[in-house]
């Protein structure tokens, strides 16, 4: 997906809304209502994994734009063995 705002099925069943998507910060929300709990009336734990991982895969997307890979060894999520042969 080149647009990270532009909304995936899994995206639109958390209802992930971002606010702020800069190099340096990503912020938004995500439900966690009756759809997505446990039997037990909880909210699943893969509910937090799946908005954890959306954000910080967006936010390493936006770190990496323009940025020479040297250059965006700072970004989170960066593959260890880039470059590796």
């Amino acid at each position: 997906m080149s647009n990270p705002t532009q909304a995936s099925e899994l995206m639109e069943l958390l209802d992930i809304e971002f606010d702020e998507i800069t190099s340096t910060r990503v912020s938004g929300s995500a439900a966690a209502d009756e759809r997505h709990h446990q039997p037990w009336g909880i909210v699943h734990g893969g509910l937090y994994t799946a908005v954890i991982e959306t954000f910080a895969i967006t936010g390493r997307r936006r770190c990496h734009r323009g940025v020479a890979e040297k250059e965006a060894s700072g970004c989170a999520g960066r593959n260890a063995h880039a470059g590796a042969q």
